[in-house]
């Protein structure tokens, strides 16, 4: 088995985490760690949580990039929102349905 650590320059650097995984034994499986609205110094980005979620949209594209992936074989996306306000969480919601339409497996 194989383990690969990715951490991409366009993304936060931490010693504590990886943001993405890529494990082959005996196929190619890429795990992308939770992705935050951040900058890659780690400052929240944006007054709103549909900025916030738009930019962890990004930063999970750059990650899957790194790994040579563009998300076609994703099977999981997940997303944990919290805001106070009704109409911040469903244009969040939005744009994960938006992104799993355009990449996930029944596009």
């Amino acid at each position: 088995m194989t383990v690969q650590y990715l951490n991409p320059p366009e993304l936060l650097q931490s010693p504590a985490v990886s943001q993405a995984v890529i494990v082959e034994h005996p196929s190619r499986t890429v795990y992308v760690g939770g992705q935050n609205g951040v900058d890659t110094s780690g400052a929240l980005v944006g007054d709103d949580l549909a900025t916030q979620t738009a930019r962890a949209i990004d930063n999970a594209r750059v990650a899957l990039a790194a790994a040579r992936q563009n998300g076609e074989m994703m099977t999981r996306l997940g997303q944990r929102l919290q805001s106070s306000q009704r109409g911040d969480r469903n244009q969040a919601r939005q744009l994960f349905a938006d992104l799993w339409t355009e990449i996930g497996p029944d596009r």
